[in-house]
């Protein structure tokens, strides 16, 4: 491998600084280790009708399991309707809401919810003690088809329609008889607040929900929004605000009923739970969250709504998980690799029905705090991810670096004799970059682009470096014991993986503002990171062993004699077919990679399952059965003498585990800890099975030895006989 020692110190000094970026990451992260267990009241009141008990008695026997705090929806004209103990209908009268009871302290309530928190210009009228009517307009009215959603998040539009007022989503504050009940049985109480903002006073429905806080006496350590908006953020109100404080020469602009939410919350130590998709590839969408978020400098986390599709995964229907393992599972990966750090539970369900078990849901909770204590993390009270906003100068040398990197692929691929060339790009990218970074221009961008770039450096500096061990051993004729042979492959592949840990640095000192570390905002590059560097890396192999190209060649580089002999070279049967393994093989490692895979098999589910309760972290099966073991194997066989025209072969898939190791990493939620854990399980698990690969190898050449001995023998027996 070709190193020019001027960009390679650019390298050097790239990783320092990324290095020093990683650290302060992982100071933040260091406290991050606490957790918290919701359950939706609304959801265990249903389980409680199916038993037939009160809610007196549900909670009591839910006291123990693991539960932390009861979550408690904010009643809606939705949300009563739905209650069978509640006698409420409502009606459209044009684009006006009709709401009618029997109840006359019923109506009385919802009359005094909604002039609580309604618009000025909004007439709400108590018509008699039974009927209210509540001014409409067009903006209230809605129409649409009910999306059903998949267990991998995917949505299916069904026939159904439905139709009405989104009036019928204005809070009308909470049950006070469960916030009551909650504290009796020693739950905390989580609050989730409904906000329609084209109904609702911004500033009036903030001071509600901090009045129910302080009145109720409870200390939520979260708020969690149910609908789509963040209470307190009506968009045309605030951009009319912003315009005319614009007008007035004033540039710093903050709107007040946001602002006095986020002080609110902040004062009473309340965090922001943002509920994470089912897709698990981001999180649901909130009108006014990031405005919020950046308010309260990012003091949030990620929670896990137990989606319909995960109650029904209590008997998943494969050995050893009939009684909630695979929900532990899931939730026990969204804490570790996902940095979620609120669960929030819906009753389980088995055959058909609720299951009512405490101990079914105490068994769960405790397998989870169980391996959690591996990692250090307990369930406790809610302790956020400290802000974290890193100087942007000290990304600089880490641009330089990757700059550098990128130069020196270039170097290696192609047979550039003017180094000084070289040189000069470094000096006018590096000036480019620091003129970007400095300024703050298009920071996001400027950030995501040069995690991309850094993503896809060194393992393919990684795999150019294997690819020169290769030819060297092949042109020196470096060969030795098999012994030897293993235990050198061996760390030759640990030198590669540590030579790719740079694009690591590189892309973790990139991604350390907190919007990446609580997944508010995600690196877009994964997929595009994983296969370039894969091409470049079999652009190198041509670099090194070139096309058709003299054995006895030294020369390393593309050169326009490569390109020339392919171009005029006859396609043959097995290349088309090497192209369509290649293909394939890729196809294969994109599918599986992300958050829409196809879902497992069932052997496959019991094998990762079984490594998530060996190993802190499930190591990946592409690395454990692709990319390490085919590394260790190509390096024995070179340096046994065997199988060189498989190299190519073997380079392709052998780059599967470079540039997984840096996959790991780009997955920013998930704490560095964890990635590490994850990274080191691969590499165990994949030596071992690289080592059985080996032995099954020597078998069968051992094998097919003898056997053609043995025809020998017996071929000469007949000719002596002859």
């Amino acid at each position: 491998m070709k190193i020019n020692r001027i960009l390679a110190a650019a390298v050097a000094v790239g990783i320092a600084f990324s290095a020093l970026l990683t650290i302060q990451r992982f100071d933040r992260e260091s406290d991050y280790k606490t957790y918290e267990v919701n359950m939706y009241y609304s959801e265990l009141e249903k389980v409680a009708s199916q038993e037939g008990v009160s809610m007196d008695d549900m909670l009591e026997d839910m006291k123990d399991t693991g539960i932390t705090n009861m979550l408690i929806k904010e009643d809606t004209l939705q949300s009563l309707k739905q209650n069978p103990a509640v006698s409420l209908t409502t009606r459209m009268s044009g684009y006006d809401l009709i709401i009618e009871s029997e109840d006359s302290a019923l109506i009385q309530r919802i009359y005094r919810a909604f002039m609580g928190v309604k618009k000025d210009d909004r007439s709400v009228t108590l018509e008699d003690e039974k009927v209210i009517r509540i001014e409409g307009t067009s903006l209230d009215y809605i129409e649409g088809q009910v999306l059903t959603v998949g267990s991998y998040g995917q949505k299916n539009v069904t026939s159904t329609v439905w139709s009405g007022s989104m009036l019928e989503t204005v809070g009308l504050g909470y049950d006070e008889k469960a916030l009551e009940l909650s504290k009796k049985h020693g739950f905390g109480v989580i609050l989730s607040p409904n906000y329609y903002a084209d109904f609702q006073s911004a500033e009036k429905s903030v001071d509600a929900f901090l009045d129910t806080i302080d009145s109720s006496k409870i200390e939520p350590s979260h708020i969690i929004f149910s609908g789509n908006q963040v209470i307190g953020f009506d968009y045309p109100e605030m951009k009319r605000m912003q315009d005319e404080a614009a007008d007035a020469g004033i540039k710093k602009f903050v709107y007040p009923p946001l602002e006095k939410l986020a002080t609110g919350l902040e004062d009473r130590d309340i965090a922001v739970a943002m509920i994470e998709s089912s897709s698990q590839g981001g999180y649901l969408k909130t009108d006014g969250m990031m405005e919020l978020l950046k308010l309260m400098d990012f003091d949030a986390v990620g929670s896990y709504l137990t989606w319909d599709f995960v109650t029904n995964k209590y008997d998943y229907e494969i050995p050893f998980h009939h009684n909630g393992e695979e929900i532990a599972n899931i939730m026990f990966r969204g804490i570790t690799t996902r940095n979620i750090r609120v669960i929030s539970l819906k009753p389980f369900i088995k055959d058909g029905r609720y299951i009512s078990d405490p101990q079914a849901y105490a068994n769960v909770l405790d397998n989870i705090e169980k391996r959690l204590a591996a990692v250090d993390m307990k369930p406790a009270r809610l302790k956020t991810m400290e802000f974290f906003s890193p100087n942007p100068l000290l990304r600089i040398p880490v641009a330089m670096g990757i700059i550098a990197a990128w130069l020196m692929i270039i170097d290696n691929l192609f047979a550039i004799k003017k180094k000084k060339s070289l040189y000069i790009l470094l000096g006018l990218g590096t000036a480019a970059s620091a003129a970007l970074i400095s300024s703050g221009m298009m920071s996001a961008i400027v950030e995501k682009g040069f995690a991309l770039l850094g993503a896809m450096t060194m393992p393919s500096l990684a795999g150019c470096w294997l690819i020169s061990r290769l030819r060297r051993i092949e042109n020196d004729l470096l060969y030795t014991s098999k012994a030897k042979a293993f235990l050198k492959s061996e760390l030759m592949m640990l030198g590669a993986i540590l030579i790719t840990l740079g694009s690591v640095l590189f892309e973790v000192a990139m991604l350390t503002h907190s919007r990446y570390l609580l997944g508010v905002d995600t690196f877009a590059g994964v997929k595009i990171s994983q296969v370039v560097p894969m091409g470049i890396i079999l652009l190198m192999y041509i670099a090194y062993f070139g096309y058709r190209r003299n054995p006895d060649s030294e020369i390393t580089g593309i050169t326009s004699g490569d390109v020339l002999r392919f171009a005029n070279d006859t396609i043959k049967v097995w290349q088309i077919a090497a192209i369509g393994i290649f293909a394939a093989v890729l196809m294969i490692f994109m599918a599986r990679s992300g958050n829409a895979a196809p879902e497992p098999s069932a052997a496959e589910v019991l094998m990762r399952n079984f490594f998530e309760f060996i190993f802190p972290a499930r190591p990946r099966t592409k690395a454990i059965f692709a990319g390490i073991p085919f590394t260790v194997i190509m390096l024995y066989l070179a340096q046994t003498g065997r199988n060189h025209k498989m190299n190519i072969a073997f380079v392709v898939l052998s780059s599967i585990g470079l540039v997984n190791t840096v996959n790991t990493f780009s997955h920013t939620k998930a704490a560095l800890t964890v990635s590490v854990f994850r990274t080191g399980a691969e590499l165990f698990v994949g030596s071992l099975v690289a080592l059985a690969g080996i032995i099954m190898i020597e078998a069968v050449i051992y094998i097919c030895g003898r056997m053609k001995d043995k025809m020998k023998n017996e071929k000469g027996s007949v000719l002596n006989g002859l």
